[in-house]
């Protein structure tokens, strides 16, 4: 009879395993800080063609929760939570999570709701909405004209990964990679690769986002 019945692991990502960043500080170049305490605020430096510079932008996150959190509903939460775990990487304790199901139940039988639904909104790439924004917001002179744009990375199949620990505080890190063009002859010209990392917990004064550009070389 056994045999007719899945047989569940409530606990198979509770086992914590050291997760690996892709994304490398930047320890030879330019570093510029920026503390922002509302999206309004404005930061120096806006992006140089060919110059590799890393920004670390803390901002402060009860600010940044409250925005997250009057973008969103119950379902809007659950819904785009399933659409980004089916186009990243997401690993919980350093566990690949190989099931959306899987990962939704080990959730159900460990914590209560409200745990749940924050879990799932900081796993979803509006997380990462505020340095895209500035990111955006500073590829561009003052003087209106538009040269450099932010856009995905054709064919990244790594493009986007998540790692949350459950083990005390919640803390997470999101890692995502971009890219900036330009157009030459009405082709886009690929001139940076920019990579984000975000990093947190539920205890945190501020978010610590950072993003590393990089000029792009074409492989041979």
């Amino acid at each position: 009879m056994l045999n007719d019945y899945d047989i569940i692991d409530f606990n198979k990502y509770e086992k914590n395993i050291n997760y690996k960043k892709l994304y490398k500080e930047n320890n030879s170049s330019i570093v510029s800080f920026d503390i922002i305490n509302n999206i309004e605020d404005k930061m120096n430096h806006s992006f140089v063609e060919g110059e590799k510079i890393e920004r670390v932008i803390h901002f402060n996150f009860k600010s940044w929760y409250k925005d997250m959190i009057n973008s969103f509903n119950k379902t809007s939460i659950k819904k785009q939570f399933e659409l980004d775990f089916n186009r990243g990487i997401y690993y919980c304790n350093g566990n690949l999570i190989d099931d959306y199901q899987n990962l939704m139940d080990y959730l159900e039988f460990n914590f209560r709701e409200k745990e749940i639904l924050d879990i799932l909104m900081f796993c979803t790439q509006t997380s990462l909405a505020i340095p895209y924004y500035y990111v955006q917001r500073n590829l561009n002179p003052d003087n209106g004209k538009v040269i450099y744009h932010l856009a995905e990375i054709p064919n990244n199949k790594n493009h986007f990964r998540v790692n949350f620990k459950t083990d005390g505080i919640f803390s997470f890190v999101l890692e995502k990679r971009m890219r900036i063009f330009r157009l030459v002859n009405h082709k886009s010209k690929t001139v940076s690769i920019v990579s984000f990392l975000l990093e947190f917990n539920m205890k945190s004064k501020y978010v610590e986002f950072k993003i590393l550009f990089k000029p792009f070389v074409k492989k041979k």
